[in-house]
């Protein structure tokens, strides 16, 4: 918390979190819903402390100033769509007709792909698993994307295999913008 005002926002919601530490690897998902609302209940009905008012009961009263939420069709200006994309063996994914490289470590799973002013951001759950430009290029790898897939192809980490797959990677670079040139 860096001012006194915000100190609260960030603190509480970490009273909670330090609680469902305690039965970490203990919980399923289900287990882990049902305990987040029996402690989201129990510091509902205490007594806040800058406050001196129960926010359960306080809701109650200030229910009837709340404004309903906008049409769906609002709402849905401000939604970014989100696609379901599958990484393929070449750690790559398809967008409109172009791949785009991901990080080995996502190889064979289903990332959420959303583009957004010009740049997709492919997510891995809620983990930021790559973000790219938006390109007319059929492949658009990133080079620490393709040295980590030959790593991992090869089962080696030298520098030899670093230096070999920069060079590959300026070469499929250099064929395709020539393919490119000749359209």
């Amino acid at each position: 918390a860096g001012h006194p005002w915000s100190k609260g926002k960030v603190e509480n919601p970490m009273k909670a979190l330090d609680e469902l530490f305690a039965y970490n690897g203990k919980l399923d998902l289900y287990g882990l819903c049902l305990k987040l609302k029996e402690i989201n209940e129990r510091l509902n009905a205490s007594v806040h402390t800058t406050t001196g008012k129960i926010p359960i009961l306080h809701m109650e009263k200030e229910k009837d100033f709340l404004q309903a939420l906008p049409d769906a069709q609002v709402r849905n200006l401000y939604r970014i769509p989100t696609l379901s994309v599958k990484v393929d063996p070449q750690c790559m994914i398809s967008y409109k007709g172009n791949k785009y490289s991901v990080d080995p470590r996502h190889l064979g799973k289903k990332l959420n792909l959303q583009a957004y002013e010009g740049y997709l951001y492919l997510y891995d759950n809620t983990e930021l698993a790559a973000v790219h430009a938006i390109a007319d290029k059929k492949w658009n790898y990133q080079e620490e994307h393709y040295t980590a897939l030959t790593v991992y192809a090869l089962k080696d980490d030298s520098e030899e295999i670093r230096q070999l797959a920069k060079k590959n990677l300026k070469t499929i670079g250099d064929l395709y913008d020539e393919r490119n040139d000749d359209q």
